[in-house]
């Protein structure tokens, strides 16, 4: 049997290891210490916009945690500077909410934009209410000698590309 398949993952359970897989999306975790209970998200651009962060968010408050407890760290992602998209992208999220605009800074050439993917996530956090959030400030993309990128491995016309493994786990006593 195949296990489910999801962008978001979470446990209350001691030992046991969460994680998602990324190749330049954003991986985020939240926590609340006191419960505890943690989570793991796959933050790719079509679940941000679709709602994983506050539906990760609003699933950890109907299994006990608090609000004002929960904290959250981003992992390696690829950058603004080296997510150009075209505007067809740019129009699906400003159609959706116009204050989106603020995640793209337009390119040079016509219609095309650099998309802010780790800071689209990160404010949603922050607007779930999340104050405290740790963000490792490391570029997939740019930096070839430590992750995989999925946009890169495209660009240089290589045939496949690897992923990295970002997991949490609650300590058990």
């Amino acid at each position: 049997e195949n296990p489910p398949e999801g962008d978001a993952l979470v446990t209350n359970q001691p030992g046991l290891i969460i994680g998602v897989q990324t190749a330049d999306c954003v991986p985020a975790f939240i926590y609340d210490s006191e419960v505890p209970l943690v989570a793991a998200l796959h933050g790719g651009w079509k679940g941000a916009l679709g709602g994983i962060v506050e539906n990760t968010i609003a699933l950890m408050l109907e299994k006990g945690a608090k609000k004002e407890s929960l904290r959250a760290a981003i992992g390696p992602s690829i950058r603004q500077e080296s997510y150009e998209v075209d505007g067809n992208f740019y129009q699906t999220f400003v159609k959706k909410n116009p204050s989106c605009s603020g995640f793209f800074k337009p390119r040079v050439q016509k219609e095309k934009f650099f998309f802010d993917l780790q800071g689209f996530v990160k404010q949603r956090l922050q607007e779930e209410g999340i104050q405290t959030i740790h963000t490792l400030d490391q570029d997939t993309y740019a930096n070839d000698a430590l992750f995989f990128s999925c946009r890169r491995a495209f660009h240089k016309g290589e045939a496949s590309f690897g992923n990295q493994a970002s997991c949490i786990m609650i300590r058990p006593h």
